[in-house]
């Protein structure tokens, strides 16, 4: 009789233990459908808010062609002033 009474604990803290990881997968599957979902959204918004777009520096020195040397000038020290 002691053998059975165990035997059905056995059993039910098995069904338990069951129950508890079904629902931990359940959770983990809902937290990767969120992340999925945030990663996607956020993914999409910045394709759609900013185009890509060539970085800008207006630091960059650029090659001056004929007409610019042509059309240059010099400043107040005497240096060339080209504007490209």
């Amino acid at each position: 009789m002691e053998k059975l009474a165990s035997s059905k604990e056995d059993d039910k803290t098995k069904e338990t233990k069951q129950k508890q990881i079904e629902q931990q997968i359940k959770t983990i599957e809902a937290q990767i459908a969120r992340e999925s979902n945030r990663s996607a959204s956020t993914a999409n918004s910045d394709a759609a808010a900013s185009p890509a777009k060539p970085p800008t520096n207006d630091n960059i020195l650029r090659v001056a062609n004929a007409n610019d040397i042509a059309t240059a000038t010099t400043n107040s020290e005497g240096r060339f002033d080209i504007r490209i």
